[in-house]
């Protein structure tokens, strides 16, 4: 690699690997191309400064929205997203297929065995786990919040759900799923990325960010005791109850309800719509990974 590389960590990322993985770095690439994050810098800005810096690579540090961050810096140029995770669950690392041992990871990053990676967009929001629409965009917070150890959002979640009952939904998918309206009836609807999203819950085995498509995911006539019990089993590494999903593979889907829609893009909420577009953005980042 003859032009710059620059890495971006998050030094609250993980328990002590971050000052590991620096050292690493700045071992590898000096200690003027290393940035450690200060709390509240906004990462994707920082990601951009780089690319305008003219780095032919920028080598990621921390967990899922740290890589989202900087990918999201990195779309649609010719710089090349180096990942090393971090985080707790590490959803992005994980569908690439990148090394837990940080060493191995940043050899990886660092390494010419380059691919692709498929964004979502809705709205102006752009996302690289998923996306949630209707109940399961509500409670996207709520397990956000799980994550870091904040147990005061489950009340209220749980609440919010027990009040929710399932909504019509009218969806259009393009391709490569046929153009067809499906006339939904669900609870949930999550679109996804990666075969995992927040507390590695296996939402959409298929789904790989690789491939140049999306994944909609309908809990079809589900009870609300029965969704309760399928995302608990999926939070204890099962497989969780399979009969009436429905996993559909989309380029662009437009989701329209009787009333307005939540929609959440990874851990962002987007807002309410009365009409959703969700679209796929196929060789959005350059990607290192394994050889």
């Amino acid at each position: 690699m003859t032009k710059p590389v620059s890495a971006i960590i998050n030094p609250g990322s993980g328990d002590g690997e971050a000052d590991e993985i620096a050292t690493l770095l700045r071992e590898r690439l000096g200690d003027a191309a290393v940035h450690l994050l200060q709390p509240g810098e906004d990462i994707t800005a920082r990601a951009r400064e780089e690319v305008q810096r003219g780095a032919a690579r920028v080598v990621a540090a921390g967990g899922d929205g740290t890589i989202a961050a900087v990918a999201h810096g990195l779309m649609h140029t010719d710089t090349v997203l180096g990942v090393v995770s971090t985080g707790t669950f590490n959803n992005i690392a994980a569908a690439l297929e990148i090394p837990e041992e940080p060493a191995a990871a940043v050899d990886v990053a660092l390494g010419d065995t380059l691919g692709w990676i498929t964004a979502g967009r809705v709205a102006d929001e752009y996302f690289f786990e998923g996306a949630g629409v209707g109940l399961a965009a509500d409670l996207f917070p709520v397990g956000e919040a799980l994550k870091e150890g904040d147990f005061s959002e489950l009340l209220g979640g749980a609440q919010s759900f027990m009040r929710q009952h399932a909504v019509s939904i009218d969806c259009l998918l393009e391709p490569p799923t046929p153009g067809k309206t499906l006339r939904l009836q669900a609870l949930l609807l999550t679109i996804s990325n990666t075969p995992t999203i927040g507390a590695r819950l296996e939402i959409a085995p298929e789904a790989d960010i690789r491939e140049p498509w999306l994944y909609l995911t309908v809990y079809s006539h589900f009870g609300k005791l029965e969704a309760i019990a399928h995302f608990a089993l999926l939070a204890l590494r099962r497989k969780g109850i399979r009969q009436r999903i429905r996993r559909y593979p989309f380029s662009r889907a437009t989701l329209r309800g009787a009333d307005p829609l939540s929609v959440h893009a990874d851990t962002k909420p987007v807002g309410e719509m009365a009409e959703v577009v969700v679209e796929a953005v196929p060789e959005a980042v350059r990607v290192a990974i394994p050889g």
